[in-house]
């Protein structure tokens, strides 16, 4: 979750990390994650919001946008 988190502040800050952070892989991650949590209960409700922030920052990112053409 802290490092969920920690990705979303950094994500917001500039494109060229957004880029970085996709580059690296957080968008599957993240997709894992969401779906990994899907099947847990409430304990996981603050891991799921986390990914959700920071697919939501990283939707700003050029590869990301590429995709949903």
């Amino acid at each position: 979750f802290e490092g969920l988190m920690a990705l979303t502040n950094i994500s917001s800050s500039d494109t060229s990390v957004r880029e970085q952070i996709v580059t690296n892989g957080a968008w599957t991650c993240c997709s894992d994650i969401l779906k990994a949590a899907s099947h847990q209960g409430k304990a996981s409700d603050q891991i799921r919001l986390a990914a959700c922030e920071l697919m939501a920052n990283l939707s700003l990112a050029e590869q990301i946008t590429r995709r949903a053409e």
